[in-house]
């Protein structure tokens, strides 16, 4: 799909991780930890697996940003937050905002993907966006705690 953007005369391409917002698709990540956590039902988690969410509204204000003031042309970007963060330590988080217990199932294996989150940082940064370490703390309340 890259290929395809690229071989257009102008354009832009963001790369994005796992992204948080309100949707009812139940395979996202988030949905899924959320479902699994709120049902009482089991959840796998690989003890290795790492993984890196932006808020939709993040990336939204990013973007807006980027394309408004950035004069280079076809251009690729990466947009990640800070760090990664391990499965395990997100269900933690939910775990938390719930104030209910996962039913957790440790298997090995599990990775993480390099990610390059300098470009997202800068901006973020500029736009007064959280860049903490409270930021997934933060994203997981907004979306799933209550009001």
């Amino acid at each position: 799909m890259e290929e395809i953007v690229r071989s257009t005369k102008h354009h832009a391409i963001f790369r994005l991780p796992q992204v948080v917002g309100h949707t009812r698709n139940p395979h996202t990540l988030t949905n899924f930890i959320y479902n699994k956590i709120t049902n009482g039902e089991p959840l796998q988690v690989w003890k290795q697996a790492r993984r890196n969410l932006l808020d939709v509204s993040d990336i939204g204000a990013v973007v807006r940003f980027f394309l408004q003031k950035s004069a280079e042309p076809n251009k690729t970007i990466e947009l990640a937050a800070p760090t990664n963060i391990s499965v395990l330590n997100l269900v933690a988080i939910f775990e938390e905002v719930l104030q209910k217990r996962a039913r957790v199932q440790l298997i090995e294996g599990g990775s993480a993907y390099p990610v390059d989150s300098s470009q997202f940082v800068a901006i973020a940064k500029h736009l007064g966006l959280n860049c903490s370490s409270d930021y997934y703390p933060a994203i997981i309340q907004k979306y799933y705690g209550k009001p």
